[in-house]
């Protein structure tokens, strides 16, 4: 990480917490949100799991079913955004050490290419 884009799934925790404090610009904010949201996820798949099946919430065992469904796939999905915005940003310090003359004709301002990690993580929280 910082430069050198190791999969989160392929760090410990310790791992990733030395990166994210390393003077690097990545994984920064983004990536931490979404291991954030993830974890989150990860939460409530367990909450729902725990109540499935015990007495007193029968009434809501396709609810409890849903959320763990649910709970899985935006799970998943937070999971790849932790080093989709890592990525991102690397391409965005990569623009912004362009010289002048590609900066100057939209290359580094267009950015578009950034935003959409951090867009999706918005839109799946």
């Amino acid at each position: 990480m910082g430069g050198e884009q190791l999969d989160v799934k392929d760090t410990t925790v310790k791992e990733f917490l030395a990166a994210v404090a390393a003077p690097t610009a990545t994984p920064g904010g983004g990536s931490v949100s979404a291991l954030a949201g993830a974890l989150s996820a990860a939460l409530s798949r367990m909450v729902a799991g725990l109540a499935r099946g015990k007495a007193g919430y029968e009434g809501v065992e396709s609810e409890l079913a849903q959320i763990e469904d649910r709970g899985k796939v935006i799970q998943g999905r937070l999971e790849a955004l932790i080093d989709e915005d890592a990525r991102a940003y690397e391409s965005v310090i990569a623009a912004m050490r362009l010289p002048k003359m590609y900066q100057s004709s939209g290359t580094v301002n267009s950015m578009s290419h950034w935003g959409g990690p951090a867009w999706l993580l918005m839109s799946t929280c």
